[in-house]
């Protein structure tokens, strides 16, 4: 076939994925025959990539099909423009050899292989490249910046109920642990930008938190603590959509797992009551704070801090009765709890004002 005839024909060359049967985005390949020359181009490994569902054989372009396109919304809602990108970057790859050729015909010279594809890379990878020096940076140094803001209270939150306001103390240090882990777990191995964020570094993490002997509840937390940031650093505009948004792929999830409860029995409180602490003093005021906790069932971030103006009394058929009117640190509900006999007891030896406690020293004892 001559190039005037490729010049003509709207479909001269064709386009097909790299890895038709795959369960993850795989890239998109043009193939085409110059003077009987076979030449192949990827569109872009990454931020190009596309599911094999959504790839229309027919057309050899991305589905247009609302179905599909909806079934992927439910994890990613930016999916039609990441299509409409793929098939923009298609066009320009056919506009750029269509230029190429009518050059290589308006200069009189030979049509060569090796200059379509410098002029391809140059006029569609090279600013590809410069776009992702300037909008791609490393993932940890990032999340540290992040963390700090947070701390500092430049960084506020941004979606839900608490928009605008400051991070709490106990979810920052959350977060503190979250960029620990990421250090321990990029030892060894090439700093991760945000594009390398897809589902095989996902299996990678799991298989390192499990090899850490984290619980599955706490690789939980640092799963969605990533994708929190991944989600900050799109809104920012540092990470492009089509390579990066894997991370929201239902499979780039928590690991799902039946929690176990444990719970105290009356009579086992009773027992930690009357326990004789004689020889252990420094377990006493700890013991006494823990009690306040399993009889208002609240976290500790809240009975820990109850306060003597924070206990009320009330009238209740002649009698006075004690209840704590508290709002919680976290979801910052209104809580009304009845003061038990034994729970006021051990307000009584405080004077109503628990001492000062630290959750670490809790748990340790």
């Amino acid at each position: 076939m001559s190039l005037e005839q490729h010049k003509e024909r709207r479909r001269s060359y064709s386009f097909y994925l790299a890895r038709a049967n795959s369960e993850r985005p795989t890239a998109i390949q043009l193939q085409a025959y110059f003077e009987g020359q076979r030449f192949k181009y990827s569109i872009g490994k990454q931020e190009f990539s596309i599911y094999p569902e959504l790839w229309d054989k027919e057309t050899q372009s991305p589905t247009t099909q609302s179905s599909l396109i909806k079934k992927y919304q439910k994890t990613n809602p930016h999916i039609k423009i990441e299509l409409q990108n793929i098939k923009t970057r298609m066009e320009n790859i056919e506009r750029e050899i269509k230029v190429f050729i009518n050059k290589v015909q308006t200069e009189n010279k030979t049509f060569d292989l090796t200059a379509l594809r410098r002029h391809l890379d140059d006029k569609i990878k090279k600013v590809e490249r410069k776009d992702q020096s300037a909008k791609s940076p490393y993932l940890l140094p990032y999340a540290e910046s992040v963390v700090l803001g947070m701390e500092k209270g430049t960084i506020l939150i941004n979606s839900g109920k608490k928009i605008n306001q400051r991070y709490e103390y106990g979810t920052v240090k959350l977060y503190q642990q979250f960029v620990t882990v990421w250090k321990d777990c990029e030892k060894g191995r090439r700093h991760t930008r945000f594009e390398d964020v897809d589902l095989a570094l996902y299996d990678d993490l799991i298989k390192f938190f499990y090899a850490r002997g984290l619980s599955q509840s706490t690789i939980g937390r640092h799963i969605r603590h990533l994708k929190s940031i991944m989600d900050r650093a799109h809104q920012e505009e540092l990470h492009s959509l089509v390579p990066s948004r894997t991370y929201r792929h239902k499979r780039f999830a928590a690991p799902e797992f039946e929690a176990t409860v444990v719970y105290l029995t009356k009579d086992e409180l009773q027992n930690l009551i009357e326990l004789d602490k004689t020889d252990f003093p420094h377990y006493e005021t700890y013991l006494d704070v823990f009690l306040v906790g399993c009889y208002t069932a609240m976290r500790y971030s809240d009975y820990s801090r109850i306060t003597k103006d924070q206990i009320k009394q009330k009238k209740v058929n002649g009698r006075t009765v004690y209840q704590i009117e508290k709002t919680t640190k976290k979801t910052k509900d209104k809580l009304h709890i009845p003061v038990r006999s034994e729970l006021e007891e051990i307000f009584k030896k405080y004077d109503y004002q628990l001492p000062r406690t630290h959750e670490q020293k809790m748990n340790q004892y």
